[in-house]
């Protein structure tokens, strides 16, 4: 269960949607000096949704902005290439990770991407308001490794993820510093996590474990190409099987052992 990831900054995430819309290579700027931070549930967090309706049309059951393009062809253009697949330009909301249980108000952040289309709880998200959640990488913990957090506490193992580096290219020196400074040299560009959002609040879709996340944990993030994402946001009949095809390619840099955050209260 993924309840924690870095986030990008402001800029860096508008970056992503420039790319996303021009087709180009993911290549955020750095919002220096600001510092990425960890984000965990029900933190606000900069997030992709798709834009306005560029005309009324009768065609689109979603109020503007929340919905897929409305086009008889999807998002695949005449050449077979993913075209940008919202009714206009891709925006950025700040929503807050987690949705509320209805019976008792606790959050539920993550959503399992098998079971989405039939639960009540995700079924209409799932359909009508899907996003993209861009971050530099993600935390799982392990069900059967323990570590001693500072206080001495006995705490799961937590591991960071990041799309970076083949294992061969990166030095221990430098896994060993992306786990003490939360940025690492190994993470190359982004990964773009699939969620979906209602009102002010999302949640991340997870599915199976890919090769690198599978000795940690049994789910994991769902991880989308860039085109992966253009499907994902378009609501594609296609994309979960987009989506499954990406999870088995995405490069995921070795798991780095990462302490537990401390509890203060």
């Amino acid at each position: 269960m993924c309840k924690r990831f870095t986030m990008l900054t402001w800029d860096e995430t508008m970056s992503v949607v420039r790319s996303l819309e021009a087709h180009a290579p993911l290549n955020p700027v750095p919002d220096w000096p600001a510092r990425r931070i960890d984000a965990f549930p029900d933190a606000e967090v900069s997030v992709i949704v798709g834009g306005g309706c560029a005309q009324s049309c009768r065609a689109c059951p979603f109020p503007c902005g929340s919905g897929p393009r409305h086009s008889d062809q999807g998002p695949h253009a005449a050449n077979g290439n993913l075209q940008p697949p919202l009714c206009g330009t891709l925006n950025v909301r700040p929503l807050r990770w987690g949705y509320p249980m209805p019976s008792d108000g606790k959050l539920v952040f993550n959503t399992r991407l098998e079971r989405a289309p039939f639960s009540a709880l995700w079924s209409d998200s799932f359909e009508k308001r899907r996003c993209i959640v861009p971050v530099m990488a993600f935390y799982e913990s392990s069900s059967s490794e323990y570590a001693l957090n500072p206080t001495g506490r006995k705490v799961k193992q937590t591991y960071r993820f990041g799309c970076g580096k083949p294992a061969g290219e990166s030095s221990e020196e430098n896994l060993e510093a992306a786990a003490t400074e939360h940025e690492s040299s190994v993470e190359t560009r982004p990964l773009l996590l699939g969620g979906i959002w209602q009102d002010d609040r999302f949640s991340i879709a997870t599915t199976e474990p890919n090769e690198a996340v599978r000795p940690v944990h049994d789910r994991m993030p769902l991880a989308l190409s860039m085109q992966g994402a253009l499907a994902w946001l378009a609501g594609d009949a296609a994309a979960e099987q987009l989506a499954s095809s990406d999870m088995k390619s995405t490069a995921l840099y070795p798991a780095v052992p990462e302490q537990e955050q401390l509890t203060l209260f």
